[in-house]
């Protein structure tokens, strides 16, 4: 069944004044179970690949209210880039309204986060506990060794430990805007991926998450997450569990969008009917 829906720009502020924008996606039957998207390391924002917003509205037209939002710095929301902590804070906000609105259910709340977003989503799920489910699209098991491997497949073998060297002046010297430091559309200190990004410990949560149900996707041909962090992922969780992968599919699952949104739908509504069942 296909539930019809309506569709809002929202806006919502988080610590220090910064302001967060987004799509909110509403059913004609509330109260809802929501649903937060979450996208990745990208300055454009959750409409940098369309995957996003059409997992929101599909999500929506089976039931969810959604919500799909630019993390501070990218988009069109304000702020700066936050090395995913200050996206927790965004997350954590995000969070609260959904369940400030008339149509959400109270304990029905799930997040789906890819790569960075990933990230972000395990951290808040694991000390919010508001938060029933977490799907993970493409997402690191530990920035330390996604980055080095990003800056020695970017630039070559010995660009890494340049970088290390790099960040330790720029303790004292501002070089990220002296050099342009800039990746994806967002310009980066390279001290703070050293002291803040680099230590986001992914496999670290799932091991600490307790009663949070995971879904962890990944892409066969993924050349940025590769599967075998997908599956250090899925062994390092310890609660409930499933690892999908989707054959032929890069980092953003071009071209297999609908498949990765089917799996992840057929996911989701599986735990809404567990959670109804055992709240009866």
């Amino acid at each position: 069944m296909v539930w019809r829906l309506r569709v809002e720009e929202v806006g919502f502020e988080a610590e220090g004044g910064v302001r967060l924008s987004g799509l909110l996606f509403v059913p004609d039957r509330v109260p809802a179970p929501s649903l937060v998207v979450c996208h990745g390391f990208d300055g454009r924002g959750f409409r940098g690949h369309g995957i996003f917003e059409q997992l929101a509205r599909t999500a929506c037209e089976n039931g969810f209210i959604s919500l799909v939002f630019d993390f501070r710095g990218c988009g069109s929301s304000g702020g700066e880039f936050g090395y995913g902590w200050g996206e927790q804070v965004d997350l954590s906000v995000a969070v609260d309204f959904l369940l400030s609105r008339r149509e959400t259910a109270q304990n029905r709340v799930f997040v789906v986060g890819h790569s960075l977003g990933g990230s972000v989503a395990l951290c808040v799920a694991e000390r919010d506990k508001r938060v029933k489910g977490v799907v993970l699209w493409a997402t690191p098991h530990d920035q330390a060794y996604y980055v080095k491997r990003f800056v020695g497949r970017m630039r070559g073998r010995f660009a890494y430990y340049l970088f290390l060297l790099v960040s330790y002046v720029d303790v004292a010297v501002p070089l990220s805007s002296l050099l342009g430091f800039r990746v994806f559309g967002i310009v980066l200190r390279p001290r703070d991926v050293r002291r803040r990004l680099m230590k986001l410990r992914e496999s670290e949560v799932l091991s600490r998450l307790e009663n949070v149900p995971v879904l962890i996707v990944n892409g066969s041909d993924d050349q940025l997450v590769e599967l075998k962090e997908a599956r250090w992922n899925y062994e390092a969780a310890r609660g409930s569990k499933e690892l999908a992968v989707i054959e032929g599919a890069g980092h953003v699952f071009q071209g297999r969008e609908e498949e990765t949104i089917d799996s992840t739908l057929s996911w989701l509504l599986r735990q809404v009917r567990g959670s109804a069942s055992s709240s009866e």
